[in-house]
C-alpha cells in the first residue's frame, strides 16, 4: 500500500509528463477577414472543438487551453447569415503541427478569407 506522500508524488510525476508530453494545449482563433457575416462557425473533421459561433466581418474570437492533437487537416464550416447558405473549407495542419511539436508557437489562427479561401497561421 502506497503512503499518500507517496500517491501525491506518483500523481505529480503523473501530470509533469502529461503537460510535457505530446498533448500541448494551444489558444486557438477564428478571424473573419472576409466581407460576410458568419454563423455556426466551427472546425470538423478534427480532435479539437474551438468556438466560433457568430463572426461579422472583423471579429476575431478565441478559445483557450485547447489540447491539440496533431490533426493534419479539418475543416471550416459556416452558414452564411444573410443566405443561409452553408460552406465548407479544408485546411491543413501540415506546417503548423511541426511550430507546436518545435515549441516555436502556441496559438493557432483560422482566417476566413471568404467563401471558400482560409488560412491558418500559428504565432
Amino acid at each position: 500500500m502506497k503512503t499518500p506522500v507517496q500517491v501525491v508524488s506518483l500523481l505529480a510525476a503523473l501530470f509533469a509528463s502529461c503537460a510535457s508530453g505530446t498533448h500541448r494545449t494551444v489558444v486557438f482563433s477564428f478571424e473573419n477577414k472576409s466581407e460576410h457575416r458568419l454563423n455556426w462557425v466551427s472546425l470538423e473533421e478534427a480532435r479539437i472543438n474551438p468556438i466560433g459561433g457568430a463572426l461579422s466581418p472583423g471579429v476575431f474570437k478565441t478559445t483557450v487551453d485547447q489540447v491539440w492533437r496533431n490533426d493534419v487537416r479539418a475543416r471550416v464550416t459556416f452558414i452564411d447569415f444573410e443566405t443561409r447558405s452553408p460552406h465548407s473549407i479544408p485546411i491543413s495542419f501540415a506546417e503548423v503541427n511541426k511550430h507546436i511539436q518545435a515549441g516555436q508557437c502556441r496559438h493557432v489562427i483560422i482566417t476566413i478569407l471568404d467563401y471558400h479561401k482560409a488560412t491558418v497561421r500559428c504565432e
